[in-house]
């Protein structure tokens, strides 16, 4: 109980002292999979992916902040195989959902109400439908983000996001439009 409130005594504090500013964000967009075998019968259809979470923004500078953010996403894809006349297997597809928890942590310069940034992420999948997906997978990435400052609490971003390829030769993409507002005055 005495560590809670000095989790909360310290919050407060840097709330009231510092200029990082909470908020939440909402999202929806084109996800895909890019699965790098060579494989004439094998092409994939991106589809649509919906994001909510919570971020700061902690100022360290005058036109530069650093955005962590955390959020829950849900990315779809479609696998079509091809019919193969030669080994008599017809054409099928499967649709991949994937829920994650996608850990952007960008780097953002303002220009007036201009934004741009980028920096790593952190992609820890925790359920997958099917063999595309594993059911505990972790990759990194990389986040590239521009957006505009309606006003002061609200902001409107487009990212475009992708996995390091893995073992498995699967890169996930991403890219999102999301709307953002600070909490508070």
């Amino acid at each position: 109980m005495k560590k809670l409130l000095l989790l909360i005594t310290l919050f407060i504090n840097c709330q009231s002292f510092s200029q990082t500013k909470f908020g939440y964000k909402v999202s929806i967009g084109s996800t895909g999979v890019d699965y790098s075998t060579y494989n004439r019968f094998l092409s994939t259809n991106n589809g649509v992916g919906l994001s909510a979470g919570i971020f700061a923004n902690i100022e360290a500078g005058d036109d530069f902040y650093l955005q962590p953010t955390i959020q829950i996403t849900r990315h779809i894809a479609t696998v079509s195989f091809k019919a193969d006349i030669i080994q008599n297997q017809p054409a099928y597809s499967i649709t991949a959902i994937e829920y994650a928890v996608n850990i952007p942590f960008n780097m953002v310069f303002k220009f007036n109400s201009i934004e741009l940034g980028l920096g790593p992420q952190l992609n820890l999948a925790f359920s997958g439908s099917n063999y595309f997906y594993s059911s505990l997978d972790s990759k990194f990435g990389l986040n590239f983000l521009a957006g505009y400052s309606i006003n002061e609490k609200s902001r409107i971003q487009a990212n475009y996001s992708f996995d390091f390829r893995g073992y498995d030769n699967i890169k996930k993409t991403a890219i999102y439009l999301s709307f953002m507002r600070t909490f508070g005055q």
